[in-house]
């Protein structure tokens, strides 16, 4: 959980900093800000503790390793995190720098900055631009032009986290049926990807990305910079 958190490290440093200042207003409160800053802290390690206890008891191991969709449920905290922390800047705003006319004169840079990050960030915005994104929405519409509604299918993607299944699948549209799911991860061996070829009624095999172990047990040359579809055959 602290690894997924560390990669946002924003929001990591807003809780941190929310936390430490609810653990002084548990100890000394004496303002309303006190107050906010409790509610803040105890909902934010309370919800994450409730996680914590989730991932251990309820989900999957494979889930549980991966946290999954962790940032995801974290951003049921977000509202009270952002008003905490933009109360907290306001007062220190004004503890420390209000009156100082050098300060005071630069009031319009932050207008400019909202003014100008949404085009200066356009392509961090566009997320729906982004390449390996782009080829799985593609793949996901042309596959019709590949498999029935009744196929039934297992997805290999070793590299990958979800992500490209969710999209493919969703441009699918009911396309078919996946029966297995395959990631980074999964442990992936050769006695799993036999068990997986071999299901009953399985007609396709839809690959996002390789890795030598793969290449190897099918025999065939992937690419590693494609999507691949494998029809299983009677004799396959």
């Amino acid at each position: 959980m602290l690894i997924t958190l560390m990669k946002k490290g924003y929001y990591l440093v807003l809780i941190t900093i929310i936390i430490v200042l609810s653990v002084r207003a548990l100890l000394k409160c004496e303002q309303p800000i006190d107050r906010l800053l409790l509610l803040t802290g105890f909902l934010v390690v309370g919800y994450n503790a409730f996680l914590f206890l989730i991932y251990v008891s309820s989900f999957s191991e494979a889930d549980a390793l991966r946290v999954a969709s962790y940032w995801r449920y974290n951003m049921h905290m977000g509202g009270i995190v952002i008003a905490a922390s933009g109360v907290v800047a306001v007062l220190a705003w004004h503890r420390f720098f209000s009156g100082e006319t050098r300060w005071e004169k630069m009031a319009w840079i932050p207008i400019i900055l909202l003014v100008a990050s949404p085009f200066a960030f356009a392509k961090n915005m566009r997320f729906d631009l982004v390449p390996i994104i782009v080829r799985c929405r593609y793949v996901g519409s042309d596959l019709s032009n590949y498999m029935g509604q009744v196929s039934i299918y297992f997805v290999l993607d070793p590299e990958g986290s979800g992500e490209v299944y969710n999209i493919t699948a969703y441009e699918m549209d009911g396309l078919g049926k996946a029966n297995v799911y395959l990631a980074a991860y999964h442990k992936i061996d050769r006695r799993m990807l036999e068990s997986a070829v071999s299901a009953n009624r399985l007609t396709h095999i839809l690959i996002h990305s390789v890795n030598p172990m793969i290449e190897n047990f099918f025999q065939v040359n992937l690419s590693k910079d494609s999507s691949q579809l494998l029809k299983k055959t009677k004799n396959s």
